[in-house]
């Protein structure tokens, strides 16, 4: 008779020599950004983190292993047309697409316009602008796209963030699950979760989402 206690320690002793070892697990983020600029620092922190996809909308795009999207150096043109719905440009087409594939998108803003968003309505003599402009982020957020800045976009298993009460380990046991005092588990792209631990979670009625 296969001991599952047993076979999940060695499931669990697998992943840490992984780990531990040459080869780190790295989810797939398709990038979008203006060529014109330089952004060698921001694409070399991101490569720390993840698989960087340099996103071509004006050719055929896989969508099929893309984990999230991320539109860097976001100008007021694009947020604009996406928060409008339009697809006349490359940012805008590839936006609609994300949106059809349902993949997470994140907007990173360019300090001009994060600027412009953050002032004061009170005193700026355009503050009818800054309304507008902040009404097409709210637009876009409601959508489901989050704004982040650059240093926020880790995946979840290598975020020092305490705000997600999900686990942030590669391997999900049932000891994990024991411990866990949520109602609803995530489990992100990367982590796997053992049968234990499904049943543990089913037992104790959390929810589990894929």
């Amino acid at each position: 008779m296969i001991d599952s206690k047993m076979i999940e320690r060695i499931v669990e002793e697998i992943i840490s020599q992984v780990e531990t070892g040459h080869f780190k697990y790295k989810p797939s983020l398709l990038v979008m950004y203006n060529e014109t600029k330089n952004l060698e620092d921001d694409l070399h922190y991101l490569q720390r983190y993840w698989n960087v996809i340099k996103a071509n909308p004006s050719e055929q795009q896989s969508y099929t292993n893309i984990q999230q999207a991320a539109f860097i150096h976001v100008n007021q043109d694009t947020l604009v047309r996406a928060a409008l719905g339009l697809t006349d440009t490359p940012e805008s087409m590839l936006f609609s697409q994300l949106i059809y594939h349902e993949i997470p998108i994140i907007f990173v803003l360019e300090p001009s316009l994060e600027k412009l968003l953050q002032a004061s309505t009170t005193l700026h003599k355009y503050a009818v602008y800054i309304k507008k402009m902040n009404a097409y982020k709210e637009m876009i957020e409601k959508f489901g796209v989050s704004f982040k800045v650059l240093e926020e976009l880790q995946p979840v298993m290598q975020s020092s963030s305490k705000k997600k009460v999900e686990p942030t380990k590669t391997l999900i046991t049932e000891v994990d699950i024991e411990n866990f005092n949520s109602s609803q588990l995530i489990v992100e792209p990367g982590m796997i979760i053992t049968p234990l631990a499904i049943d543990k979670a089913k037992e104790r009625g959390i929810t589990i989402s894929f």
